[in-house]
Parts: structure tokens; sequence; C-alpha cells
């Protein structure tokens, strides 16, 4: 069984052209998304963005931003509600 590893492991771990996550400290490595991804995951976080930004809810922030929402990286795409401008 493999060991365990820590947000912090993660961070300092290199795989070059594979995403990397962690599920309950076991490493899952994944190929990089597609074209088609990329197109609906845009048009999903411009309708997010602009129902935050309309409605004064907080900030959306794009993909690769490292999130950590305690001592655990959130997901990569992430409303904070009511911390901070939407700029």
């Amino acid at each position: 069984m493999p060991s365990l590893l820590t947000a912090e492991e993660l961070l300092y771990l290199t795989e070059p052209d594979k995403q990397t996550e962690l599920l309950r400290g076991t490493l899952i490595v994944r190929e990089p998304p597609g074209y088609q991804h990329g197109v609906v995951a845009l048009k999903v976080a411009r309708l997010i963005a602009n129902h935050v930004h309309d409605h004064g809810l907080g900030t959306v922030v794009a993909a690769e931003t490292g999130n950590l929402v305690g001592h655990v990286r959130a997901a990569d795409d992430i409303v904070t509600l009511g911390t901070g401008d939407d700029t």
C-alpha cells in the first residue's frame, strides 16, 4: 500500500505534463484537459463570475491558483463569498 501524502508534500512534487491532486492523502495523477474541456469550463466560469459580480457575492478566481482551504488545496475553480473585490 502506497504511503499517504500531505498537501505540503504535493506542493513540491513534480509530474511533468500531468495534473496532480490529493484525495484523502492519495496522489491522483491525470492527463491535462483538452480543448473542449477548456471551452466548456470557460463558459461555466463566465456564468458563475457574472452572477457573483452582479449580486456582490464575493470573488471568483481561475484555475491553478493553488487555493488552500485550511491545510487542503481547494478545487481549481472557487468562489470566495464576501471576502474581497472581484476585479
